[in-house]
Parts: C-alpha cells; sequence; structure tokens
C-alpha cells in the first residue's frame, strides 16, 4: 500500500514550500521589528549626544572672550613688560587652563606668533610657533570668532578651537584661542554596543568611540577636497582612507544598513569579520558636525535566529506528530495490503505450478527415495509413449537405456550433495515403450516434503539438437576445405603479385637509368652545341697568349728582364680563364649522384650562366639578375639542378633567337619554405592552349629537327623528383617564364626539433 499521488504532492509542497516560508517569514518579521526598536532607541541617543556636545561646546566658547579683555594679555600684545610679562601670562593661561578643564589656551600676536602657552613647560610647548595658517586665527583676525577642529600640528593631538580677536580701540592687537581635547568630547559618546561617529562637513571621521576609525572618512574623497585638506593642514598629513564598506542596504521605514569588513583595521593582518550597523544621523547646528549612530545589527539578528529556532522547532514537532499517526495508517494499510496479495500470491503460486507441470515442454518426473516414479507429467508421456499409470511405482531405470538400479542410486546420492538450484545434467539415451531409442538431457534435484524426500527429474528430448550439431559439422568441415581452396588460391596470387613488384622495381630501375642517360646526353649536346662559342672563347687567349710568348722572345733578346715578366704575368692570367672555362665545362659534363643534399641555388645559376656565356656574348644577350639578401640553398643535386636551368635558359635563348630585344630575366627568392628561381625571356611566348602540353614527353614549339621535345619532361621529372615543382605561363610583358620552386635545407633549430620529436 502507497501513499496516493495526491497525498505525496501535498507532503512535498508543505516540505519544499510551506515549511521555507514559515521559516523565512518568522525571521523577517522579527529582525525589521529588531531594527525598528534599535531605531526607535536610537533616536533618543543621538538627541542626547547631540546636546551633550552642543552643552559641552557652549560652555568653552566664552573663554576666549574673557581672556581677549584681560588687560594683561592686553598688555602683553602691546609688547609692554618684555620677558617677565610673558613669564607671568605663561604662569596665567597655565592657571586658566586648568580651571576651565580646558586642553590648551594660548595667545598669538596678529603675525600668528604664539607669545604665551598654558603648556610653556611642556616638552613641545607653542610658545614661539606660528599658527598663522590656520582658519580659527584667520577669522579672528577679521573680527570674527573662530570655531574650528584639526588635529594639532605641535601637540599632534585632535581638538576643537576657539578663538577670539583682542582688541584695543577697534583695532586687532592679537587672539587668544583655547582647545578643548577630542578625548573629552568623546567620552560624552559612550554606547554599549556599537559605534558612535562624528564627521565634518566632508564626510571626515575626527570623533569616533572606535578609535581605529579616526581620520577615516565614509566614502572616497574627491581630489580637490584632498587637496584642500592638505594644505589648511587640519589633519595633518593623515590618509584619509575611506572605511571598508562591503555593502549599505535600505529597508522599510527608512533603515539604513552598513556592512563593514575588518572593522579594526589591524595593518598587515587579512579579516573576513564583518559587522552590520544600523545608521542613523543627526545634525550640530552649533559646528555643522554630523553624529552617526551605527547599532550593531547582530541582537536584531539574533532575536531573528531565536524566532526561526522557535518556529521551526513547532513546526517539527507538528510535522513528527502528524507523520507519527500518517505512519499508524500507512502501516495499518500496509500489513492489510500484505495480507490480501500473500493470499492472492499463494493461490496463484499453486495454479501456476499446476499448469507448468501440465503444459512445460519439458518433461517432469519425481521418483521417491527407492528410485521409483512417483509423478509422470503428460510432456513426459508423449516423450516416452507412456501413459502416467503404467509407469508410476515402477523403477525409473526402466526408462534409460544406460542406467540399472545400482547407477541409479549412486546419481541420487549426489543429487542429495549438489545445490538444488543448481543440479548437474548429463546426456543419456532414453527407450520408449516400443523398444526406440532416442537421446536425452536429464537434471535431477532433491525436494523435501512432509511425506518423505523426492527427487525431481527434468527431461529434455535432444534428437532436434544433435540432427542440428550434426548439420552444422558437416556445414564447418565443408567451409574449411573451401578455406584450404581459397588460402591455396590466395597464396597462388600473392607469389604472382610479389614477381610483379620486382619486374616493376627493375622497369622503373631501367626507367631511372634512362633518365639520366637522357640526362647525360642532353648535356653532352649542349656542350656540343655550344662548341663554337668555347672554341672562340679559347681562341681568343690562344692568340693572345701566342703574341706574350712572341714578345717576350724579343724582349728577352733586349735583355729587358722586367718587361717580361709582365708578359709571363699575362699569360697566367690568360691560362687561368683557360682553365676556368674548361673547369666548368668538365663539371657540367660529369654524371651526378642523384641524392638531394643542400645545394646553394645562387652558384648553380652561376655555373649554369658561366656554361653559355660565350653563347649569350657571342650574340648579344643581356643577362639580369635580381638576388635576395642571403644565399638561398635548397635540397637537390646540383649538377642535375644545374642541368635544368641550363635547359631552361637554352631555351629561352633559342625563343630569342629571330628577336629584336633579347633579354633574360633571372629572379631568386625565398618563400613559404621554397626557393624560387624564375627564368623570364622575352620572346613570342607559348600559346595559350598550349601551355598545359609543355612538359609532356616531345611535345616541342621549335621546327622539325630543331628538337625531341624531351628537354621540358626531363627537367620536370628532375624538380618533382626533389619535391618541387616547375610551372611555366606567359608574361603580361611579354615573353614566357618559368619558376622553379625546390624545398629549402630546414633551419638547424627545426632539424634539432625533429629529432627529438623522432621523425625522419
Amino acid at each position: 500500500m502507497t501513499t496516493s499521488p495526491q497525498l505525496r504532492w501535498v507532503l512535498a509542497f508543505l516540505l519544499v514550500v510551506v515549511f521555507p516560508l514559515s521559516l523565512w517569514w518568522a525571521g523577517s518579521s522579527a529582525k525589521e521589528s529588531g531594527l525598528v526598536e534599535l531605531r526607535n532607541r536610537g533616536v533618543d541617543k543621538l538627541n542626547l549626544f547631540r546636546f551633550s556636545l552642543q552643552g559641552e561646546l557652549e560652555r568653552f566658547e566664552f573663554l576666549p572672550r574673557i581672556l581677549a579683555q584681560n588687560k594683561d594679555v592686553i598688555e602683553l600684545l602691546q609688547k609692554e613688560g618684555g620677558d617677565t610679562a610673558k613669564e607671568s601670562m605663561n604662569r596665567y593661561l597655565e592657571r586658566f587652563n586648568e580651571i576651565s578643564g580646558a586642553s590648551d589656551t594660548y595667545i598669538m600676536d596678529r603675525t600668528g606668533l604664539t607669545l604665551a602657552a598654558s603648556n610653556w613647560n611642556s616638552p613641545r610647548p607653542f610658545v614661539g610657533r606660528r599658527f598663522e595658517f590656520r582658519p580659527y586665527f584667520q577669522e579672528a583676525m577679521l573680527g570674527k570668532a573662530g570655531r574650528y577642529f584639526a588635529l594639532g600640528s605641535t601637540s599632534l593631538r585632535r581638538g576643537f578651537y576657539f578663538s577670539f580677536p583682542v582688541l584695543q580701540e577697534e583695532v586687532v592687537l592679537g587672539v587668544a584661542v583655547v582647545k578643548v581635547s577630542a578625548e573629552r568630547l568623546e567620552s560624552l559618546l559612550s554606547l554599549e554596543r556599537g559605534a558612535v561617529v562624528v564627521t565634518d562637513g566632508k564626510g571626515v571621521i575626527f570623533l569616533s568611540t572606535q578609535p581605529e576609525w579616526v581620520f577615516r572618512t565614509l566614502k572616497p574623497l574627491e581630489s580637490e577636497v584632498r587637496q584642500a585638506l592638505r594644505e589648511s593642514k587640519q589633519y595633518s598629513g593623515a590618509e584619509l582612507m575611506p572605511l571598508p564598506i562591503r555593502s549599505e542596504e535600505y529597508h522599510a521605514d527608512s533603515l539604513r544598513i552598513l556592512t563593514i569588513e575588518n572593522p579594526a583595521f589591524i595593518p598587515g593582518e587579512a579579516s573576513e569579520e564583518q559587522i552590520r550597523y544600523l545608521v542613523q544621523t543627526s545634525q550640530v547646528p552649533y559646528a555643522n558636525w554630523i553624529i552617526h549612530l551605527m547599532a550593531d545589527t547582530k541582537p536584531a539578528e539574533e532575536q531573528a535566529i531565536a524566532r526561526m529556532v522557535v518556529v521551526g522547532a513547532l513546526l517539527g514537532v507538528l510535522v513528527l506528530i502528524s507523520g507519527y499517526f500518517y505512519q499508524r495508517r500507512i502501516n495499518l494499510l500496509v500489513h492489510l495490503e500484505y495480507q490480501r496479495r500473500t493470499r492472492e500470491a499463494l493461490e496463484e503460486s499453486e495454479a501456476n505450478t499446476r499448469s507448468i507441470i501440465s503444459r512445460t515442454q519439458a518433461g517432469l518426473i519425481t521418483i521417491d527415495a527407492n528410485g521409483d516414479i512417483d509423478f509422470f507429467n503428460p510432456t513426459a508421456e508423449r516423450l516416452f509413449s507412456y501413459r502416467a499409470s503404467e509407469v508410476v511405482g515402477h523403477p525409473f531405470s526402466v526408462l534409460l537405456e544406460e542406467f540399472n538400479e545400482v547407477l541409479l542410486a549412486d546419481w541420487l546420492r549426489v543429487a542429495q550433495e549438489v545445490d538444488t538450484a543448481h543440479p548437474e545434467s548429463l546426456e543419456t539415451v532414453a527407450r520408449r515403450e516400443d523398444g526406440t531409442t532416442f537421446p536425452v538431457e536429464i537434471a535431477v534435484s532433491a525436494m523435501q516434503r512432509r511425506d518423505g524426500d523426492r527427487f525431481l527429474v527434468t527431461i529434455h528430448d535432444l534428437t532436434e539438437r544433435k540432427r542440428a550439431e550434426e548439420a552444422l559439422q558437416q556445414a564447418h568441415d565443408a567451409l574449411e576445405q573451401r578455406v584450404r581452396h581459397r588460402t591455396a588460391d590466395l597464396v597462388q596470387s600473392n607469389r604472382r603479385l610479389q614477381e610483379e613488384i620486382q619486374e616493376r622495381k627493375r622497369a622503373e630501375e631501367v626507367l631511372r637509368q634512362a633518365q639520366d642517360e637522357l640526362v647525360q646526353a642532353a648535356k653532352l649536346a649542349t656542350i656540343g652545341q655550344m662548341s663554337a662559342g668555347v672554341t672562340h672563347e679559347l681562341n681568343q687567349p690562344l692568340a693572345a697568349i701566342r703574341s706574350y710568348a712572341d714578345n717576350a722572345r724579343m724582349l728577352l733578346a733586349r735583355e729587358r728582364v722586367g718587361d717580361v715578366s709582365v708578359n709571363l704575368d699575362s699569360i697566367l692570367e690568360l691560362t687561368d680563364r683557360m682553365a676556368e672555362i674548361t673547369t666548368t665545362l668538365k663539371t657540367f659534363a660529369r654524371k651526378s649522384s642523384g641524392k638531394a643534399v643542400p645545394v646553394s641555388l645562387l652558384e648553380v645559376v652561376d655555373h649554369a650562366l658561366a656554361v653559355v656565356a660565350s653563347h649569350t656574348k657571342m650574340d648579344g644577350y643581356q643577362i639580369h639578375r635580381n638576388n635576395p639578401g642571403s644565399d638561398v640553398k635548397v635540397m637537390c643535386d646540383s649538377i642535375r639542378l644545374e642541368q635544368v636551368i641550363l635547359n631552361l635558359l637554352k631555351n629561352a635563348l633559342d625563343a630569342m633567337a629571330g628577336a629584336k630585344r633579347r633579354e633574360i630575366y633571372l629572379e631568386i627568392k625565398q618563400e613559404n619554405g621554397f626557393g624560387i628561381l624564375s627564368i623570364r625571356d622575352t620572346g613570342k611566348g607559348i600559346e595559350e592552349d598550349k601551355l598545359a602540353n609543355v612538359f609532356d614527353p616531345f611535345f616541342t614549339t621549335k621546327e622539325v629537327g630543331e628538337g625531341l621535345g624531351l628537354g621540358l619532361s626531363i627537367s620536370n621529372g628532375i624538380v618533382r623528383g626533389y619535391h618541387g615543382n616547375l610551372r611555366a605561363a606567359n608574361h603580361a610583358g611579354g615573353g614566357c617564364v618559368f619558376t622553379v620552386e625546390l624545398p629549402e635545407v630546414p633551419r638547424q633549430e627545426d632539424v634539432v626539433e625533429l629529432d627529438r620529436k623522432g621523425v625522419a
């Protein structure tokens, strides 16, 4: 029996909504009433503090007026009597100060110089000091009574200053000043709990029952106000930092709450203490002061917590009482429901047992301790072709082909020792009434009954499963046969594939050798085509050498040895030039290893230009180079790269054979990790529809018999073999431009990083 959904929703509503709202209402109302009570008590205290301060100040206000009328003071300011008069006045002011209860009393002349003071005999006397910067002095010099609160620049003690001008025939001779200590005024502000502060018109706290709050502010001061206070020296360099107010709240009935962190202001220590104050203010018209009564709200909060505890306890008791009676009712209903369900379950179990035994697809047989059949269900009748009446009372072994009475007794003994929830099963052969046999699986478990021990035997016919196992075994054998045939086919195919791979590798090696031979043949052909220019380059030095040699013979005959040395030096220079030409040709003609190594792109271009130099000079070609600021090194083979550049230069020269303007522009640069060389000619260019085919083998734009069309194809293969690109395009200014891009040599730090990561 469970609670109804409606009842559960009611309980959830009471616990989740009503209970918290009740606690919140109780706490809020108690807190508000406590704050109102604090405010009402605070009004009376504020009036008392205001009247006390004002009365105390009025009591001292007339004292400087009395001093200003004293004839000894007037004579002192008129500088009559000299040092004797000053000493007498100091003692008089000392007695005057003791009788009045003032902090300090002193007389200043018109310049602000203190002539006599009550503290003349103290470690920090006012005598001889100037206070002309103080506003109370300035107001008295204007003939008015002065009032001013400040931190003493000499005594370093807070106090309220009363001043009055000393007049003689309406001429101000000086100023009489009486100072009341702040401690005397603060003694009037005693409070049991909380704090009382007094601020000036700028919001600076100068009186407080909390000493650490003095010279703090209720809010940050503007820069102009700070500058004015600094110039007047009213608070003698105090920092005037604001109180650490965490938050400011306004409640009903004009209740203002301030939360102040670390109220003790312990220097260098962090504090998480927070105190909430109910703030009430009152004006002191006499001195333009504002009294702030800051009552600690902790009593109101404690009252709210107490109210919440009481309400929570009452609600808890109510819930417990309600829960007790509700649980009693639930237990009664559950007990009645349990009895009903138990009765129904027993009836249903008996019916199910009878139905299962009668309709189960397994044969169920019960036998007694002697091994005789006690029960035979309908399925067992169908399996063995016996009626129950024909076998009940007979030994169970008559139904099994391989069992006798001894084996049956051992089997039943083992069944008694085995867990009845997991009986062991075995496969055997059963025998029907007509003598035929069939495979079965039997399991036996012990049963305890009031009329004696019994054994339940479960019998499953395995005829269909055996047929399926035989079919599965036949399929498995056929599959294994197919796998063997298929494996043999795969082995044969793999052998043929390996042979094809070896054949392809041999073909690639032959192709690579053919390409190398073509490159070498192209280089030799290029040397042959340039032989006329080379011959011309060599004939000139040879003719000059012959001339220098003949001239040297004549000079030797005339014994002009010095001139002979000059001729020999010239011959040496010419032989060096010839050696340079032949060395360039030999280097160009030799075969390369084909390995990618760091190669200077500038040096390879220089070698290629040296090879075609004779041809360009003879036919009037102009070479323009635009080199980068630093060398560009790429990963390639220098000889193969030189063949590519030479092939592109030769094509450029051929393209400008009949042109009036014969100029070649070479530009070398670095971009995106590639070294780039562009070669531009001023010929007629390549037709747009043929640009895509310029790198195809045997494609040429020359006349028949002038070329095979393999140079660009070989060059493209060389560049791509080193992970580069070779592109052809027509230039907007005329002619064709070929661009070679090859990977730059990795920087040393990149190589180190790759080695560290294990990247090859």
